[in-house]
């Protein structure tokens, strides 16, 4: 079914909504994108994998469940690229843990499938993940057996092949795998990424440790990269594709994770040479932005987590960060401002200001803004709560959840990439029954984005689009 909904602002948005299907065991869903003519939701269970396909005005085609293998499996990632749908998985038979691929069309035919990488004597198998480089022609899976091997298949879309698979072996003191960030290039270099926090006597020099696999030659490269003394409270790597380098971007505190004080801009060259990596205070009028107009203005923020970074034409990067805050209703389950018991019960999330940071190519910075927002909720892991950020050429969009419940405002921010902000709100989900997870959409084109509506045990996809 198809709803028109019209928003205050100039320009119209369509809100389509597709047929609400029930949630039962799943142990997770995909959302694919536009396949030529066709929209599918795949769920993952115990036991079997159900796919069901939609046209362009969400009629059902039909359901299906996908055979992927004998025995249990469990989907890594799925996802549409050039008009197939793509589906990741892995599975364990005797001593043998393998993950593969199959490629499906449109109409969830399987076209092909291939095993990616295989690994044997196993007691306990490895749960390996999965990262795609932006355009996705480059599948990187990865897994760690222990704290000190780690093991990486990279596959090539495109070619149909893996071009790298094999287990690196580190120091106990090198590459914090359970943290490490994998990010593949669309030329199938692939940059590992982590953080060590060092803990010297009343100082604290945090080291970051980077490894590159060139599949072309098989070459692994090893860089460790030792910084000032200061605590970082959060850090976040960005590919560059052009120049093949890695930009590290994050912030500071003085005594303790919670609380930030400074920002700053590191990058890494192809070659492993370093520049950047000074911190720098935030600007007074961020921080009068965040706090309004106080007698004594405080000098730091509460805990930032960068969220996302859209790469300028220019070479520059603006970084989208997020003030977060959870809290225990339990002293018994306390977690401090950062943590999160299992399950996401007898919590309070507070999602609020977004901070924007754009740094130009040699990292200094040329401009900085405040997009206010609150956003609260209790025991739910904050999956209705941030944004999606929805990019085009000329704008980006931070579209949320003004408040977190079943009947709210949806609102969006338009940032240009020199720093032009306008905020609008676009409309109600009012008598929609819809509650949207704008985290997991997926953007299908520079003015659509689908995103999964979950609410009392069912879910739909709602497709936002706006007007050329």
């Amino acid at each position: 079914m198809a709803l028109c909904l019209f928003s205050i602002c100039a320009k119209a948005q369509q809100i389509e909504i597709s047929p609400e299907l029930s949630l039962k065991n799943e142990r997770s869903y995909f959302l694919i994108g536009e396949l030529k003519n066709t929209v599918m939701l795949l769920r993952d269970r115990e036991t079997e994998q159900s796919l069901d396909i939609y046209d362009k005005s969400f009629e059902p085609i039909q359901s299906l469940e996908l055979n992927l293998a004998e025995g249990r499996t469990r989907i890594i990632d799925a996802f549409g690229h050039q008009g197939s749908l793509y589906v990741v998985f892995q599975k364990k038979e005797k001593k043998l843990v393998s993950v593969h691929l199959h490629k499906y069309t449109e109409y969830g035919q399987l076209q092909d499938s291939t095993l990616i990488i295989g690994i044997e004597d196993l007691f306990l198998p490895p749960f390996f993940e999965a990262s795609r480089s932006e355009a996705g022609n480059t599948l990187a899976l990865y897994a760690y057996q222990g704290d000190k091997k780690l093991y990486v298949g990279i596959f090539d879309l495109e070619e149909f092949k893996t071009s790298y698979a094999d287990a690196l072996i580190f120091d106990r003191k090198q590459m914090q795998i359970e943290s490490m960030e994998v990010l593949p290039a669309e030329n199938g270099t692939t940059f590992l990424a982590s953080l060590r926090q060092q803990n010297f006597p009343n100082k604290k020099r945090p080291i970051i440790d980077v490894v590159r696999i060139t599949p072309a030659d098989q070459a692994v490269t090893y860089k460790e990269v030792m910084l000032d003394e200061f605590l970082i409270t959060d850090l976040y790597f960005a590919l560059d594709e052009v120049n093949v380098g890695l930009t590290v971007v994050g912030f500071t505190g003085e005594k303790t994770i919670e609380r930030c004080d400074h920002h700053f801009w590191g990058y890494i060259d192809q070659n492993f040479e370093v520049s950047g990596f000074e911190k720098k205070s935030f600007d007074l009028s961020l921080l009068r932005s965040v706090y309004g107009q106080q007698k004594k203005l405080r000098k730091t923020l509460g805990t930032l987590k960068i969220r996302n970074s859209v790469r300028r034409s220019d070479g520059g990067i603006n970084v989208f960060a997020e003030i977060f805050r959870s809290y225990s209703r339990r002293p018994s389950f306390a977690t401090g401002s950062t943590g999160n018991r299992i399950g996401g019960l007898w919590i309070d999330y507070y999602l609020e200001d977004i901070l924007v940071f754009g740094y130009d190519k040699e990292g200094k910075l040329i401009w900085n803004e405040v997009l206010h927002k609150k956003q609260f909720s209790q025991d739910d892991n904050a999956v209705y709560s941030s944004f999606f950020l929805m990019k085009n050429p000329s704008s980006v969009r931070l579209i949320y959840n003004d408040e977190i419940k079943q009947e709210n405002t949806v609102s969006e921010y338009v940032v240009s990439p020199r720093g032009g902000t306008e905020r609008n709100s676009l409309f109600t989900t009012d008598s929609q029954e819809m509650q949207l997870r704008f985290r997991d959409g997926v953007q299908v084109s520079a003015n659509e984005v689908l995103i999964p509506s979950e609410r009392q045990g069912k879910i739909s996809i709602v497709r936002l689009s706006y007007e050329p």
